[in-house]
């Protein structure tokens, strides 16, 4: 179930974005979409792991793993934020 209800979020943040990008004329390329995508997939295992771990009454292994992944996400996040940051500030640059 919980693996369901993810999916329907990260579906709707995803047709938001698009929606998002679109409307404001914002490209986006593949070096995004990829970091994008490395962020999420970090992002998902780590949710497994945590929750395979807890399952296997692993608790002190369970929240030594958060930050491990958690960093993951962070730089390939970050790096990705960054590249869409960029990209708003030029699509304003030349909307005006």
């Amino acid at each position: 179930m919980t693996w369901l209800v993810m999916g329907f979020v990260l579906g709707v943040c995803f047709t938001l974005f698009l929606q998002w990008s679109r409307a404001n004329h914002v490209h986006t390329g593949v070096l995004f979409w990829f970091l994008t995508g490395l962020a999420l997939l970090s992002l998902l295992s780590g949710v497994q792991n945590f929750y395979g771990l807890r399952a296997e009454l692993e608790e002190r292994a369970a929240m030594n793993i958060i930050p491990i992944y958690g960093v993951q996400v962070l730089l390939w996040g970050g790096l990705a934020g960054l590249l869409l940051w960029r990209n708003v500030r030029k699509a304003k640059r030349l909307q005006a």
